[in-house]
């Protein structure tokens, strides 16, 4: 909480120049580059023989799903984003390529499967025709139901890189076909049944052949708004607060300060075109 409130003030003096929210960002990243034959550090396994290979988190599995679940919890706005790759033998069933991430996930007990209980989403990838491509489920107290239309994506292949964005009320989905392609806009939805819990890893019960990696949680660590009153004069003082909400990642903590304090507008300087804005005495409250 401390190191929370110290970044908190060191942006103040950058928010006297602007009026819109500021935001600074930190990131999870597991590149997963511990010792092959391994679980990664900080992931559980549910089910499956999920180890590190090459740089990369390895699973070939069949006979039940396979799931893995990061430790820590995660909320609020957040960008996810892994690289995911399936390997040869792809399965020939009906069902084919078939697993992907989930997130925001609870449940009544640990981390488990979709079918244990679970409440969040996940997304995924499917070759069967029906549902072909990338599938949007929420799951409540593990019922299923579907956020996006079947067999939208029309590639026959899955994107080697999958963004997901929660942002407001709204996930977004985006994606490159492979590593070296510009990363495409594929579909949002609105929904906002779910906003913190746990990220994990499944693949279907098929014998799929995955490599996962690269995976990034990014969320605004710091979210300040200025109340900044509609007309002000120049060298006028006028009291001003700041509200400021610091997101810790870790039980998905946020911290919420209103901070008062006074504010002068200066006019222009020769040789510029905006004015410069001061803060004309310290806060308090903190």
């Amino acid at each position: 909480m401390r190191s929370s409130r110290a970044r908190a003030l060191c942006l103040l003096p950058i928010l006297a120049l602007a009026a819109a929210p500021a935001r600074s960002q930190q990131e999870f990243i597991d590149e997963f580059d511990g010792a092959d034959g391994e679980v990664p550090i900080g992931w559980t396994v549910f089910q499956g023989g999920w180890q590190l290979e090459g740089g990369a988190l390895h699973i070939q599995h069949g006979g039940s799903e396979a799931w893995i679940w990061q430790e820590q919890t995660f909320g609020g706005d957040i960008t996810i984003d892994l690289d995911i790759k399936w390997e040869e033998p792809i399965p020939l069933d009906a069902v084919g390529r078939h697993g992907g991430i989930a997130f925001f996930a609870n449940f009544p007990g640990g981390p488990q499967g979709r079918y244990n209980g679970m409440s969040g989403y996940t997304f995924d990838w499917i070759d069967r025709t029906g549902d072909h491509g990338f599938r949007l489920h929420k799951w409540t107290n593990g019922a299923e139901s579907g956020l996006l239309p079947d067999a939208l994506f029309t590639d026959p292949d899955p994107p080697e890189h999958w963004r997901l964005v929660v942002s407001g009320e709204t996930l977004s989905i985006y994606y490159q076909q492979t590593l070296a392609d510009p990363l495409e806009f594929f579909q949002s939805i609105n929904d906002t049944s779910f906003r913190s819990g746990y990220v994990g890893f499944w693949v279907w019960s098929n014998n799929n052949h995955v490599h996962y990696d690269n995976f990034r949680v990014t969320n605004p660590d710091i979210v300040i708004q200025r109340d900044l009153p509609p007309s002000v004069v120049p060298g006028a003082t006028i009291p001003v607060t700041l509200d400021i909400e610091a997101f810790i990642p870790v039980n998905s903590f946020v911290l919420t300060e209103r901070i008062p304090y006074l504010w002068r507008p200066t006019p222009a300087r020769r040789g510029r075109s905006s004015p410069m804005l001061s803060a004309a005495r310290a806060w308090n409250g903190i």
